[in-house]
C-alpha cells in the first residue's frame, strides 16, 4: 500500500518589509508550507488571482503602503468570499478593530511571535469552519527584536 502524496498548502505572505518577507517565507518553509510572497497591497491581489484555488490562507502585514490592508482584504474576498485572513501588525489599540468584519473572516496577529505560536495559529485558522460560519474573534500580535513572538486572544 503506497501513501498517497498530499503536497504542502500554499499561504500568501504580503509585507513590504524584505526582511519580514525572508523570515515568513523561511518560517513557513520550515512548517512545510508552500510559501508565496508579495512586497505590496497590489501585488498580493494579483498573485492571488493567479493562484486563487491553491492558497488557503493569506497572511496580511497591516501597514502596507500601497493600499489598506482592509481595500487589499475587501479586493481578496471578491474573489473568494471563504478566503481565512490573519493580519499581522506591531501596532496595539482598539482602532484596529473599527471596520472589521463580523464573520470571523480576518484574525489578528501581533508581531512578535515564535515560529511555534505561528504554527499553532495557522493550524488553528485552517482548521476552523468557513468565515462566514463563525463569530468574530480578534487577536494581537506582536514582534520584539525582529523576532515573532506571540499572540494572545481577546
Amino acid at each position: 500500500m503506497t501513501a498517497k502524496f498530499t503536497p504542502p498548502k500554499k499561504i500568501l505572505w504580503v509585507d513590504d518589509d524584505r526582511f519580514y518577507i525572508k523570515c515568513g517565507k523561511k518560517a513557513l518553509e520550515l512548517l512545510r508550507y508552500d510559501p508565496l510572497t508579495a512586497q505590496s497591497g497590489w501585488q498580493a491581489i494579483k498573485i492571488y488571482q493567479e493562484h486563487k484555488n491553491e492558497i488557503c490562507l493569506v497572511i496580511l502585514e497591516m501597514t502596507i503602503p500601497d493600499i489598506s490592508w482592509r481595500n487589499v482584504y475587501k479586493e481578496l474576498i471578491q474573489i473568494n468570499p471563504g478566503l481565512k485572513v490573519l493580519v499581522i501588525t506591531g501596532t496595539k489599540g482598539s482602532d484596529l478593530m473599527l471596520g472589521l468584519p463580523q464573520n470571523g473572516a480576518v484574525k489578528f496577529f501581533t508581531k512578535p511571535f515564535t515560529i511555534h505560536e505561528l504554527s499553532d495559529k495557522i493550524s488553528s485558522i485552517l482548521e476552523e469552519s468557513p468565515p462566514s460560519q463563525q463569530s468574530s474573534q480578534p487577536f494581537w500580535a506582536v514582534y520584539h527584536n525582529n523576532r515573532l513572538m506571540g499572540a494572545i486572544n481577546l
